[in-house]
């Protein structure tokens, strides 16, 4: 198992907004070396001074990296995703 950070916006169009349960699985950026099993540590940076940075959420990867197609509404669209 292999750990990654990463960074996520934590605004109201943030991928950690569309996580609705515990077990609720979504697409997010990936790398080509993440695999089934890693944990994922989504990490929110400093940009807005309203909101602290750290890691505000962790979850382990469900499938390999994949290129995600014809989802425009998906920040991971034409690029590396995977499911968490």
């Amino acid at each position: 198992m292999n750990i990654y950070i990463v960074p996520v916006d934590i605004g109201d169009g943030s991928q950690l907004h569309k996580i609705s349960a515990p077990d609720h699985i979504h697409a997010f950026t990936g790398t080509k070396t993440m695999e089934p099993g890693d944990l994922i540590l989504f990490y929110v940076d400093n940009r807005d001074p309203h909101i602290a940075p750290g890691i505000y959420a962790w979850g382990k990867a469900v499938s390999k990296p994949y290129i995600m197609k014809n989802k425009p509404s998906e920040y991971c669209n034409n690029g590396t995703a995977v499911d968490v």
